[in-house]
């Protein structure tokens, strides 16, 4: 396989829904195709056995006598109920059983003299993350009515939790 002088790439897709369609597409570029986030304008080799890319085509073929001893990679992905990924223990999921996230808008005023520049806050939102129903609530979003009070109504909220 490795030694054949044209190689062509395909892809089987088939249908999710457990259908009898199935289609090739003609992959252009194996190593655009695997390697596509390690590539920084650097061309990538492939085994086609097992997927693997490489940085040299030196070690690609140091790689292959290897490889050719195994099967070729078929991936096998989980589905139904295998392929959820869930918490089993509140303790993980959460790390304090309350906390707040915070987003503040703020626009760019530059200063008189122009050398600095000064983040001038219009608007925040505030959200009570909590695994307890009872003390959940909506996100408070609070938006500058043009008397720049933005930082004293968020320096006065209150977030009740009786």
């Amino acid at each position: 396989m490795h030694r054949r002088p044209h190689k062509i790439s395909l892809l089987l897709l088939d249908d999710p829904a457990g259908g009898d369609r199935k289609y090739y597409v003609w992959i252009k570029s194996l190593s655009h195709f695997i390697a596509s986030n390690y590539t920084h304008a650097h061309a990538r080799h492939v085994c086609r056995s097992c997927l693997q890319s490489f940085t040299t085509s030196r070690v690609l073929h140091e790689h292959e006598r290897y490889c050719l001893m195994h099967e070729p990679q078929q991936c096998v992905y989980p589905s139904g109920d295998e392929a959820k990924l869930a918490f089993t223990r509140r303790q993980y999921q959460f790390l304090y059983d309350f906390y707040l996230v915070v987003d503040f808008e703020c626009f760019i005023v530059p200063s008189y003299d122009r050398t600095t520049s000064g983040h001038v806050p219009s608007a925040y939102c505030v959200y009570l993350v909590t695994p307890h129903e009872r003390y959940r609530m909506p996100p408070r979003a609070y938006g500058d009515n043009g008397a720049g009070d933005v930082m004293e109504d968020f320096f006065s909220l209150r977030i009740r939790l009786v």
